[in-house]
């Protein structure tokens, strides 16, 4: 009854420490199969025949998504370069561009000025109201400083240089050569950020500024810049240099991909690290800081050298969502050094589910079971509630019968009639269309989704010849977790947290679907009062961060203290997978 009607469960383990049964955090990159996915120009003549390289990304508002990319002349010295743009208008890969006619969009100014040897390394901004800005790394031949560029039309431009928005630092200091390859956030009601790499003519940081209007700009003051260093201890792969930085916020915190080399590994490589605030890093990983996320290409390939890896994360449409990440980034070989741009992408996982609640006013739905259908679904809005509750801005709530949310008959009877949007559910699939949907339906008929499967990860069953509810992950086509039917559970429960990938919509984006639930109620709490505890903007041993590459996490509830009440400090993970 209690799978079926409300909510729902590894063989019942008691916990002797949850640390035991925390997962090893990962990030597993997968290059895509069709890099390089921009090359240089196959001319002489061509603008960016020497190379490619040093990539951003930014979705426009026609639809298109804009990878601005550093081209080189080979008629110009190797340093200077100028700023292109390419396009994109496919739904699912984000792998095929088409050069902009008007190509570059940007070129180094004139003798005597800031960028007069190079105009390189852009990131775009586009912020609420209108209007592109871009800040960009000019080379004068001796220093590299960070500008800024306005366009009050389109992402296409065309841009007016406005000088210099960052400059290098007083003679000894971190940054006193060169101030560069910037990266930029604006995020409302805190004003705009920026990480750039700094160099002193012997090694290289980054360094981190702040920023009312996006156009004075102050250095975080005293010893805290630089707020990124090479490791410490020789023989680590990035104990030499860091640099060309690429922020993105998800949920609570920000991720940090950089360029790093060691001095006993001259092959660089990009690695990962993660802030609560911006400018008190820790390196993703172990204690001692994982191994870099992207390695250079064997010997011969076109990126054997991440020689000026540039990278972007992409987290605002389709699948590079809060459950995956895409990546543009730099290589090159022997014969091209600036070989071309690259794209990988990375199952981020729950880890990226409190990007749910960040989302804008009306970005999230909250759907749940009818009460007027099921008695036993307004338990699952209890545990909704929690969630909502963390919601940064109103979001949509409503229930599994809402015609104009939810497909109400048929076979598809729960599919979602929304797209680009965030959907949470709680509550098993005998009492809540949507999630019967995404746990059945989808996976059964087998709608074209990412990845090559469908539907949720975990399936949630009863077994009657061992009469226990058993979670069984499809993809592995092996039970992980099972409770006896016997459990008394008004102490004990078992509950699973698990995102569910976009489908591929004709024309659209599809949806990022959070699911939480128990084998009861209590289950379903839990998991609200878990994501609020451990997920939410929590840092160390604990937090969402932990959770990168997992889609779902699977808890065991024991009532230690026997009032029937779930607290976090209760719940341990017992398994998890992707």
């Amino acid at each position: 009854m209690v799978l079926l009607v409300s909510t729902f469960p590894l063989a019942f383990i008691q916990p002797a420490n949850a640390l035991i049964f925390l997962p090893m955090p990962f990030q597993n990159w997968t290059k895509s199969s069709s890099n390089p996915i921009l090359v240089p120009g196959a001319d002489w003549e061509d603008w960016d025949h020497f190379g490619v390289s040093r990539p951003v990304a930014l979705m426009g508002d026609d639809g298109n998504l804009f990878l601005y990319y550093t081209g080189q002349r080979k008629s110009r010295p190797f340093t200077a370069g100028g700023i292109g743009l390419a396009t994109s208008r496919l739904q699912y890969d984000r792998v095929v561009f088409t050069k902009y006619s008007g190509n570059p969009i940007l070129t180094p100014g004139s003798p005597g000025s800031p960028d007069s040897e190079g105009a390189l390394s852009p990131v775009v901004v586009h912020p609420p109201g209108g209007g592109y800005t871009m800040y960009y790394e000019g080379y004068d031949g001796i220093h590299r400083r960070i500008l800024r560029a306005t366009s009050a039309g389109d992402a296409y431009g065309p841009w007016v240089k406005q000088g210099v928005a960052l400059d290098v630092g007083w003679p000894g200091s971190w940054d006193a050569v060169s101030v560069y390859h910037p990266t930029v956030i604006y995020e409302p009601g805190a004003g705009w950020r920026m990480w750039f790499a700094g160099y002193d003519g012997t090694r290289r940081c980054i360094g981190y500024a702040a920023s009312p209007d996006g156009v004075s700009w102050t250095k975080l003051t005293g010893n805290l810049n630089p707020v990124f260093s090479p490791q410490f201890g020789a023989g680590t792969w990035d104990d030499y240099q860091v640099e060309d930085p690429a922020v993105v916020k998800i949920g609570g915190l920000y991720w940090m991909y950089y360029l790093g080399s060691g001095s006993g590994a001259p092959r660089s490589g990009i690695g990962s690290a993660y802030s609560e605030n911006g400018y008190e890093w820790y390196r993703f990983g172990t204690i001692f800081g994982s191994p870099p996320m992207i390695t250079p290409g064997a010997s011969g390939d076109w990126d054997e050298n991440i020689y000026a890896a540039s990278v972007f994360p992409l987290w605002t449409w389709f699948w590079e969502s809060s459950l995956c990440l895409g990546m543009y980034y730099s290589g090159g070989n022997w014969l091209n050094e600036a070989g071309g741009i690259g794209y990988a992408f990375v199952s981020f996982g729950a880890s990226g589910s409190p990007l749910f609640l960040d989302a804008s006013q009306g970005g999230t739905y909250f759907i749940n079971g009818d009460p007027s259908v099921s008695q036993y679904t307004a338990y699952d809005s209890l545990s909704a509630g929690i969630l909502y509750g963390l919601s940064k801005n109103p979001q949509a709530f409503g229930f599994d019968t809402s015609a104009s949310w939810v497909t109400q008959t048929g076979p598809d009877k729960g599919r979602l009639l929304l797209d680009g949007k965030r959907v949470i559910t709680m509550g098993g699939y005998g009492s809540n269309f949507v999630e019967n949907y995404y746990e059945n339906t989808a996976y059964e008929t087998g709608h074209s989704c990412v990845k090559g499967y469908c539907g949720s990860p975990i399936h949630v069953r009863i077994n009657t010849n061992t009469q226990a509810y058993e979670f069984y992950e499809r993809r592995l086509s092996t039970v992980v977790a099972s409770m006896p039917m016997s459990t008394d559970f008004t102490h004990n429960d078992l509950l699973v947290i698990m995102v569910v990938r976009p489908f591929d919509v004709p024309g659209g984006t599809g949806n990022d679907v959070l699911i939480i639930y128990g084998i009861t109620w209590r289950g379903t709490w839990a998991g609200g009062i878990y994501y609020k505890d451990m997920f939410w903007g929590q840092l160390g041993l604990y937090g969402s961060h932990f959770f990168v590459g997992y889609d779902y996490i699977i808890l065991q509830w024991t009532d230690t203290n026997g009032d029937t009440y779930p607290t976090s400090n209760e719940l341990f993970p017992i398994a998890y997978g992707n």
